[in-house]
């Protein structure tokens, strides 16, 4: 495809998103009780700020 419709490498792009939490390296925990199956809720201390990166880079470099 590239070379059938002359695409060169400044055309070809790869993005890539993810998401963390500020402040918060380990895994959280999950508590729930006996009487409440399903009802998982996680706990983490105190409020968190959501970060989402994006990076986009071209083949070229």
């Amino acid at each position: 495809m590239i070379e059938k419709y002359g695409i060169t490498k400044e055309d070809i792009y790869n993005f890539d998103e993810t998401g963390f939490q500020m402040g918060v390296i380990l895994g959280g925990k999950v508590v729930t009780g006996s009487d409440k199956r399903n009802q998982r809720k996680a706990v983490q201390p105190g409020n968190r700020e959501w970060v989402t990166v994006i990076q986009g880079i071209n083949a070229k470099g």
